[in-house]
């Protein structure tokens, strides 16, 4: 399978929930993101928003090889999913110098519950505690207001109610980490540029990612309709467009938490 045709599956897959008016990345991760049961890392990037489509009972999975080296075997009929990783490639350049390039590769992994493997009582990965997240990360300006919730991108600082104004704690910190997201784009920081609805693509897959890594629901789309639309329009118009959104969301993820550990 080429890379196009790897783009292609997986966009077909997010696309197919969309169209159905299902935000893949609204969950209420009560089971976990998707992580491997071998590694215990979480899955990333496009990964990760290909596989929350799936309604597995564990956030666990693992490719054939490594079901059977742990002496297990899928279950007849089940169908593996595929995902996207890098590989670095030695090839020999016009001057006759041996460089390294990243090639993508391609595997399928399977839920765990796809094999014998599963026991209701399998450890989920420790969650990481909301406020921890939040407190860690440095020069965020989080001011208070009655009203509204937004991030002001000239003045660089997130505005939100307090907490007590919400309906559920849950509520706040998903509608908080949506925001945290939009920070990150600032030209300090990762200068992320592009038009609106691209930007709030980001914000939604990034702020999911943080829930899933915290345990708490994802609660943070208003207009739910009109965003569906939008993307479904970015979508038909760049196919490409979901992989470099997650791409981004994964670099706006990836500096809150290395802020988290320093």
């Amino acid at each position: 399978m080429n890379y196009q045709n790897i783009i292609a599956e997986i966009t077909k897959k997010i696309t197919k929930e969309l169209e159905k008016g299902i935000v893949p990345w609204k969950k209420s991760w009560k089971e976990g993101i998707p992580a491997n049961l071998i590694t215990k890392k979480y899955y990333t990037g496009i990964n990760f928003l290909t596989l929350i489509t799936n309604e597995y009972p564990s956030q666990y999975y693992l490719t054939y090889l490594q079901c059977k080296e742990k002496n297990g075997r899928i279950k007849n009929g089940e169908k593996g999913h595929i995902i996207v990783y890098y590989s670095i490639k030695e090839i020999t350049n016009q001057d006759n110098e041996m460089i390294e390039i990243p090639v993508i590769r391609y595997s399928y992994v399977f839920n765990i519950s796809q094999t014998n493997l599963y026991e209701d009582k399998t450890e989920k990965l420790k969650l990481i505690e909301c406020e921890n997240i939040i407190k860690q990360i440095k020069e965020i300006r989080i001011t208070n207001n009655t009203i509204s919730c937004y991030y002001n991108k000239r003045d660089d600082y997130i505005s939100i109610p307090t907490i007590e104004k919400f309906e559920s704690k849950e509520e706040y910190y998903s509608t908080l980490f949506h925001e945290i997201i939009h920070w990150t784009g600032h030209k300090e920081r990762l200068n992320r540029k592009g038009e609106y609805a691209y930007e709030e693509l980001i914000a939604e897959i990034g702020s999911a990612y943080l829930c899933g890594i915290t345990g708490i629901s994802n609660q943070t789309i208003d207009n739910q309709t009109s965003y569906i639309n939008s993307w479904l329009k970015m979508i038909n118009d760049n196919p490409k467009i979901l992989i470099k959104a997650s791409a981004e969301a994964q670099k706006a993820i990836n500096y809150i938490i290395n802020q988290n550990k320093e």
